[in-house]
């Protein structure tokens, strides 16, 4: 009986056992009594910088980021805006790029170190700049952009279609070229530019810049624009000039540069490359190869320089640099224009020049001057002058284009000079300008 009953004792604590074990198995894990951590949106630190030109928008409309942020809203096609990584100017946003840096209550170049460079050709507008004298094509900007600080590039692409029509008294792409700040390897086609208005005071038109200040630079750039006046009184104080209207102060250097267009400054000082020189007493100023090609009316004219003001800076230098433009128009006396420089303020000699003077494109007025006007009228001895009769500050090279062309492969070559059989002689790199149409222009028929 006591086994019995131990057996039934037993068999009671197995069962119980068996229970407890299957009761573990099946209860679900019991959650720990710890804080349960909860993943939160990562949130980044805000952004110190309160420039009002950068965005930092750069996000999707699902709140991410999968847009880059753009250092400016016009600058679509990102960049640091350092010389490894430029801001890029292209079709796109050429104009969105204009208007935020036009000139009257929008932005400034501000960044001194800051580079640009176009990524592509522009067309801004389609048909002929020159009927836009009447007529407004599609886009027409009413001011310049501000003064360009940094280092604008065009590597080689061409801007066509530019209208700009404006009563600011700078008319052209930029204000002014700043101090130190350099534009280059830029070209300007079928474009127009328009400066209008009716009181006196500073007046500066060019293709690039209306100004050029302290240190600056222009080179490789080419221009076929028409730069025109419309109901403007000047005073005598207003600068066309292909390439720039006026070189303001020192240490300015336009190298290697080519107008093609016409200027049309009934009332102004024009040039084919600068406007006028004003840079105050001996200020050094560098025009080295540079070639004109377009017509230049002005109130006097000249080839290369408008008016020249530099009071006696006998280290300006004028470089092999050449007028092959037939029309230079000097309406203060109805004759024709000077072949260099249009004005002298004071004395002959205030620019050494070393250049050459081509002497079957504009004939002079006798055999024995062997060209038309060379240098520039000085205020005790106005008229034409031929300055070799009275001056040693200047180095002319007379020769006929024939001769001219000979000199392309030679030691004699003017330096950074291209000399391509069929083409004008050309100080830009890669740019073919055919002679044909020249030549029926001149009438002259080549040995």
């Amino acid at each position: 009986m006591k086994n019995i009953r131990f057996l039934s004792i037993l068999l009671t604590l197995c069962m119980l056992l068996a229970m407890v074990a299957c009761s573990n198995d099946e209860t679900p894990e019991t959650p720990s009594t710890e804080t349960p951590t909860t993943e939160a949106p990562t949130t980044e630190a805000p952004d110190d910088d309160d420039d009002p030109d950068d965005t930092t928008s750069g996000t999707t409309e699902n709140g991410g980021s999968d847009t880059p942020t753009l250092k400016y809203t016009w600058a679509t096609q990102g960049g640091d805006g350092t010389a490894a990584d430029p801001l890029i100017i292209n079709q796109n946003n050429f104009v969105d790029f204009y208007n935020y840096y036009l000139k009257g209550g929008f932005e400034a170049f501000v960044d001194a170190d800051e580079h640009f460079k176009l990524g592509s050709d522009i067309v801004v507008n389609e048909g002929n700049a020159k009927d836009w004298a009447t007529t407004n094509p599609t886009t027409v900007f009413n001011a310049p952009m501000n003064s360009l600080v940094g280092t604008f590039d065009g590597a080689g692409h061409t801007i066509s279609g530019l209208c700009i029509k404006t009563q600011n008294k700078y008319c052209a792409i930029f204000d002014s070229i700043g101090e130190n700040a350099t534009l280059k390897n830029l070209r300007v086609v079928n474009s127009y530019f328009n400066a209008r208005g009716s009181d006196n005071g500073y007046w500066n038109t060019g293709t690039f810049a209306g100004r050029m200040d302290k240190n600056s630079t222009i080179e490789n750039c080419y221009s076929n624009a028409f730069l025109d006046s419309t109901g403007i009184g000047f005073s005598g104080e207003a600068f066309f000039g292909g390439i720039v209207g006026r070189i303001h102060r020192e240490g300015c250097k336009i190298t290697s540069c080519v107008f093609a267009g016409e200027i049309n400054a009934i009332s102004a000082r024009a040039g084919g490359i600068v406007g006028g020189i004003s840079t105050g007493t001996f200020a050094w100023v560098e025009i080295k190869n540079c070639l004109n090609l377009g017509k230049v009316t002005g109130y006097s004219a000249g080839g290369i320089i408008g008016y020249d003001q530099t009071f006696g800076s006998s280290i300006s230098k004028v470089i092999n640099t050449v007028n092959l433009s037939k029309d230079i128009i000097r309406r203060q006396n109805d004759k024709p224009g000077n072949d260099i420089i249009g004005t002298n303020s004071f004395y002959q000699g205030t620019i050494p020049i070393d250049t050459y003077v081509i002497t079957d494109v504009r004939p002079g007025p006798t055999a024995e001057n062997g060209g038309i006007v060379f240098i520039g009228d000085s205020a005790t001895n106005p008229g034409l002058v031929d300055p070799e009769d009275n001056n040693t500050a200047y180095t002319l090279r007379k020769m006929t284009l024939s001769q001219f062309l000979a000199l392309g492969g030679t030691a004699d070559a003017p330096a950074g000079w291209n000399f391509k059989e069929g083409c004008v002689p050309c100080p830009i790199a890669g740019l073919e300008i055919s002679i044909a149409p020249y030549l029926t222009a001149w009438g002259i028929t080549l040995n």
